[in-house]
């Protein structure tokens, strides 16, 4: 358990105990430095490195969730995936997709997405396309599960 400040929707930090990853304590602390006497949720966020700066138009955010609904054998993501994140977009929000494997080898659990072949490319563009026109942006959770069958 940690002590950390946790903006309220009013901007106003207050101190709580919350049990939370280094990288999830990381973010925290990001966010809460840059504003931390006036933030609030809905107040934009711009976020560093990569290509550039991402500029978000708020700062809630849609945490990935891994779903096992992708399409077998091929793992594509389909409709119900453009429907469900299209749902979720919001102008200059972020979502971040569900775990999505990075290979074949890379698959531990059944039915869930992968990015390794041309049509899953496809099918995701679709999902991005489905957020982008509703204004928000969409990062891809990438997952190699590395079971250990695989190193041998």
């Amino acid at each position: 358990m940690v002590d950390v400040a946790v903006a309220t929707a009013r901007g106003k930090p207050r101190a709580g105990r919350h049990s939370q990853s280094p990288v999830a304590r990381l973010l925290l602390a990001a966010l809460l430095h840059q504003t931390a006497s006036h933030m609030s949720l809905f107040d934009a966020l711009t976020t560093g490195g990569g290509d550039g700066p991402v500029v978000l138009g708020h700062r809630i955010v849609l945490a990935p969730l891994t779903r096992n609904r992708a399409t077998e054998p091929d793992l594509c993501p389909h409709g119900d995936h453009v429907e469900y994140y299209t749902q979720r977009a919001s102008e200059g929000g972020l979502l971040i997709t569900e775990a999505t494997c990075i290979s074949p080898e890379a698959v531990g659990y059944t039915s869930v997405p992968g990015i390794w072949t041309e049509q899953q490319t496809e099918a995701w563009a679709s999902v991005a396309d489905g957020v982008h026109a509703k204004g928000g942006k969409v990062f891809m959770q990438l997952w190699c599960v590395l079971l250990p069958g695989c190193l041998d």
